[in-house]
């Protein structure tokens, strides 16, 4: 079964794929198995048939101490509707399920991408 978020604009998918970078960065090491499953991830959520040039620059310019995951959070819309309707639960676990996808990538969960995602889990 495909999860998908919901319909993402351009501002929304680029803070998605921010919160994924954050993620894979958590530990202070962006493995290469991490940015391949962004890569398939943006593949997916754009329908491209592989990740654009300039979507590979936003990638690699990333900087994760610029990144406040409370601000990207909100700036989702997560925490603007904290309701427990079903549709919004859905949107959070698949978010959370693909974050936790890319943070296991390298086959290696570090205490840091652990506490990522249970801020992240927290502000959603």
């Amino acid at each position: 079964m495909r999860r998908t978020l919901h319909r993402l604009d351009d501002e929304q998918f680029l803070i998605c794929l921010d919160v994924l970078l954050a993620a894979a960065w958590a530990d202070s090491e962006f493995a290469s198995a991490e940015a391949e499953t962004i890569q398939r991830v943006v593949i997916q959520m754009t329908g491209a048939d592989a990740v654009t040039p300039e979507m590979q620059r936003y990638i690699e310019s990333f900087d994760p101490e610029k990144f406040n995951l409370a601000s990207a959070c909100h700036r989702l819309g997560f925490t603007d509707d904290a309701s427990s309707d079903e549709r919004m639960v859905e949107k959070r676990r698949a978010f959370l399920t693909v974050v936790g996808m890319t943070v296991e990538a390298d086959g290696v969960l570090e205490e840091e991408e652990e506490e990522f995602i249970g801020a992240l889990a927290a502000h959603l």
